[in-house]
């Protein structure tokens, strides 16, 4: 029989490498984000009709987040933990994900599709935003429980995985540290919406 060679590394070695993941090219990242999105709708669809495990949704949405560029800081086990409290959610195109002025108590990160995110004035709409694969929307009506501020319509067919208020509250119960980082990935995403929001609306009275 064969021996088998095992390589041990001593911890400062081991952090030479990376902490996790799978790396992939672009291409093969977005081809394995179709696929989990299309085995987790098939998946809810199942525990729908006949109440089945959510193991392996939990499993698929952790895939999902792994690939966004938005959770890169964290590791898959990580993820894993997140996972159970979200939900996977679907939106044909043209379709009104929230309006301007509703009560907000969730967030959504589009995990498919395309949404434009827009604003009302006294003469009509102005567009904010085209919002894509890996964004977060909604977010700041489900931080300070205010009334939304603008309105977010789906481009095309869309999947998003919600994030209720009630669910963050949980989250930040049962991993403190996990929901500290989270929340500080919306602070630095809010940051960069309200600065881009800023050059609009400069752009647009500056017309």
């Amino acid at each position: 029989m064969r021996a088998h060679r095992v390589t041990v590394m001593t911890i400062g070695e081991r952090a030479q490498f990376p902490p996790r993941r799978f790396r992939r090219t672009k291409n093969s990242a977005a081809t394995s984000v179709r696929t989990a999105t299309l085995v987790l709708s098939s998946l809810t669809h199942e525990r729908a009709s006949t109440g089945a495990c959510g193991e392996g949704i939990e499993m698929k949405i952790a895939e999902i987040l792994d690939e966004l560029d938005l959770f890169q800081e964290f590791t898959y086990p990580e993820l894993e933990r997140f996972a159970p409290y979200l939900q996977l959610e679907a939106k044909s195109a043209d379709a009104v994900i929230f309006r301007e002025g509703d009560t907000g108590n969730e967030l959504y990160i589009l995990i498919s599709g395309s949404t434009s995110i827009l604003k009302g004035y006294e003469h009509g709409c102005q567009l904010m935003a085209h919002e894509l694969r890996g964004q977060i929307i909604g977010e700041m009506a489900m931080i300070d429980h205010a009334a939304r501020s603008a309105t977010c319509i789906a481009e095309t067919d869309c999947e998003l995985l919600t994030l209720t208020a009630t669910n963050m509250d949980k989250f930040a119960k049962d991993h403190p540290d996990l929901a500290y980082r989270f929340m500080a990935c919306l602070a630095r995403q809010l940051s960069r919406r309200l600065r881009r929001a800023s050059t609009l609306m400069a752009d647009f009275l500056g017309a």
